[in-house]
């Protein structure tokens, strides 16, 4: 399973993710800095790393992403349309996805990720 946070804060954006397998054991964590971008932008570019490194470094076959961002969820899952660099991004997930035995893309509040959304504070921070 692979929880994705988003933090945003005046002056400072940062991502993160945390990927668990079924048991709930943590297979790969990451946060980064986000500069000068969109939110939505951010949104995606989170979106995109948390997958990539879900299905390029791990091969897993089954994926549920839990975002806290509604809506990149709604993007992925009913298809709306995006422009320019995210609609790149976004195609790149839609493939990886296709990779994948099964996979499934839900909205979770903050509130519920939080060990997700320590890493994109630590993330806008630079740590």
């Amino acid at each position: 399973m692979g929880h994705l946070a988003l933090h945003e804060a005046e002056g400072e954006r940062g991502a993160g993710y945390v990927i668990r397998d079924h048991d709930g054991k943590l297979m790969l964590a990451a946060s980064f800095s986000l500069f000068d971008i969109s939110v939505p932008l951010a949104e995606m570019i989170g979106v995109w790393n948390a997958i990539k490194a879900t299905v390029m470094r791990l091969g897993t076959p089954k994926l549920w992403v839990e975002g806290n961002t509604l809506g990149i969820t709604r993007v992925i899952e009913q298809g709306t349309k995006v422009d320019g660099y995210a609609a790149n991004l976004l195609g790149d997930i839609k493939s990886w996805l296709r990779m994948l035995d099964m996979y499934n893309v839900t909205h979770i509040y903050r509130e519920g990720n939080i060990p997700t959304d320590s890493m994109a504070v630590g993330g806008s921070k630079g740590i």
